[in-house]
């Protein structure tokens, strides 16, 4: 009886360390998802409709994809068509004044635009390379190498508060890494001492 009863003992001695070792390892798991973040946001945001924050204000999303671009710490890279828009402008000058390294890819017939903000981006001394041939169609932005925020929008009025646009933000690795691979290949292929 006493074999039977240190049988028991052990068995349930073990199922609780069993049960303790599956919560810790299972709230470990929920606490790095919940790190992780995977958002899509549609511009212009329908009124009434709820947004990546669960909000109806009818601008939300534009200002939670400038905070996710302002919180940057150590770079931002952008790889964009166009960039009219002052408001983005600003974020990455402010960056680049908080030590952030900043570095631009855009199109080079879109820096002669009207309204465009390159030369101002310049001045600022951030890091602005182009192309020579072709169009840089990219729309994606690499913010300290851990978040991707990417999608059909263009830097511009236009795409913010008017069109029908798609981005997505998200820090999942596997998306992250080839964007942020695609970048410093462009950067290189553009540098002007080379082209």
């Amino acid at each position: 009886m006493t074999l039977k009863l240190h049988l028991i003992y052990f068995g349930a001695v073990f199922s609780g360390w069993a049960c303790c070792l599956y919560l810790y390892y299972s709230r470990r798991s929920r606490i790095k998802q919940s790190e992780r973040v995977n958002n899509v946001l549609f511009f212009p945001v329908r009124s009434g409709s709820r947004d990546a924050l669960g909000t109806c204000q009818k601008e939300s999303n534009v200002y939670y994809l400038f905070g996710v671009i302002s919180k940057a710490t150590k770079s931002i890279d952008a790889a964009v068509f166009a960039i009219t828009a002052r408001e983005l402008s600003d974020i990455l000058i402010n960056a680049h004044r908080r030590g952030v390294v900043v570095r631009i890819l855009t199109d080079n017939e879109q820096q002669g635009l009207s309204g465009s903000q390159i030369q101002q981006l310049r001045r600022a001394g951030i890091q602005v390379r182009h192309n020579s041939s072709f169009y840089l169609h990219h729309k994606f932005v690499v913010v300290d190498r851990k978040c991707l925020v990417t999608g059909s929008l263009n830097w511009t009025n236009q795409a913010l508060h008017g069109n029908n646009e798609n981005v997505i933000v998200s820090t999942a690795d596997d998306l992250v890494q080839p964007f942020d691979n695609e970048f410093e290949y462009l950067w290189e292929l553009y540098d002007p001492l080379k082209v």
